[in-house]
């Protein structure tokens, strides 16, 4: 299970259970905040990456990557 699934639960647990404390649900909380806030940035180095990969491969052409 992938760690956002993982951790997507465990706030639902969180919040499933009434005895949960009030510091708790804000820790999840600015964890959370945090993990969306990375995965928007890895989107946007993962298209940059896509777009130097695309202009590499024009460059290379029939010649193929080096191994």
């Amino acid at each position: 299970m992938p760690a956002a699934t993982q951790y997507g639960a465990l706030i639902d647990h969180a919040l499933d259970d009434p005895g949960t404390e009030l510091d708790t649900l804000k820790a999840l909380r600015e964890h959370a905040a945090a993990v969306l806030a990375a995965q928007r940035n890895l989107k946007s180095v993962l298209t940059k990456l896509d777009r130097e990969v695309r202009r590499r491969e024009r460059q290379v052409g029939d010649r193929g990557a080096p191994t």
